[in-house]
């Protein structure tokens, strides 16, 4: 078995000795770690047997030891740096497409993700703060709908229980739940502190009939068929409603999520939701 590479290659390959490293790195051994067995690779065992060596004072284990950590920590930099690189790419294209788009259209085409969603830090793994599908797309501007809806509902409560001057907030009530769900949006989609707070000034001074009219066009904006006049739905009902959201917007955020994959989360988190 040779570790001779083949010649005139533009990099280095894998050679059959590298292939038996790795296989034999993969190996499954079992150490005692506190008293008590662990099974771990052949790997993570010679790693975990250097760590102890370089604590109990050994200065090569020491100076091995932190030089795999410095190796590693390079690497996991460099990494960083061209992800972050190719999402800059990605970003910058995207938002040519946008404007392109826009200005043919009058609209943003469906491309996703977002160029704003995409939150590029040095240093961090790119984070996608948006809908990375038409489908979540429109989950998400229903989610925001869904928004408007609830302010709606917050004034209609208030005027038919002849309180449209009472602006507190209690967990579970119309305007709670549009303040949460707000909160469960990408930034680029929220409403601003500002707009909310104007927003229901706006529609506490309506009066009820239009308030009537307007609630169920707006549940109805919002992806659901809310009979005109209905009460706020059950608190307990939405705030699992609100979790599932929330849980599935961190899981989508991920790089890298196909469409497999959301509808795939979009199915565990419900289920872990609502059973």
């Amino acid at each position: 078995m040779s570790d001779k590479r083949p010649p005139h290659t533009d990099g280095p390959t894998t050679t059959d000795l590298d292939k038996l490293v790795e296989e034999v790195g993969k190996q499954a051994v079992t150490v005692r770690q506190n008293g008590r067995g662990k099974t771990m690779s052949t790997t993570e065992a010679i790693l975990h047997k250097q760590a102890v060596t370089a604590l109990a004072g050994s200065p090569h284990a020491q100076r091995q030891h932190l030089e795999r950590i410095a190796k590693a920590e390079e690497a996991r930099r460099a990494d960083l740096a061209a992800e972050n690189e190719l999402w800059s790419r990605i970003r910058a294209r995207r938002f040519r497409e946008y404007a392109e788009h826009r200005k043919l259209t009058g609209r943003d085409p469906e491309l996703f993700p977002h160029p704003k969603d995409i939150e590029i830090t040095p240093g961090k793994p790119v984070r996608i703060d948006g809908p990375l599908d038409a489908e979540q797309n429109r989950q998400m501007q229903r989610a925001c709908a869904s928004v408007d809806a609830y302010l709606h509902q917050d004034a209609l409560d208030r005027a038919r229980e002849h309180r449209r001057h009472d602006i507190t907030m209690t967990l579970g009530d119309p305007y709670s739940m549009a303040v949460l769900i707000n909160q469960t949006l990408p930034a680029r989609l929220r409403w601003s502190d500002h707009r909310v707070v104007m927003r229901r000034m706006e529609l506490g001074s309506l009066p009820i009939r239009a308030l009537l009219k307007g609630t169920r066009a707006a549940w109805k904006a919002a992806g659901l068929s809310v009979p005109r006049g209905s009460n706020m739905p059950p608190p307990a009902n939405i705030m699992r409603l609100v979790e599932m959201l929330a849980d599935l917007g961190r899981a989508a955020s991920r790089p890298g999520v196909t469409p497999r994959d959301t509808d795939r989360l979009v199915a565990e988190t419900w289920r872990s939701h609502f059973g």
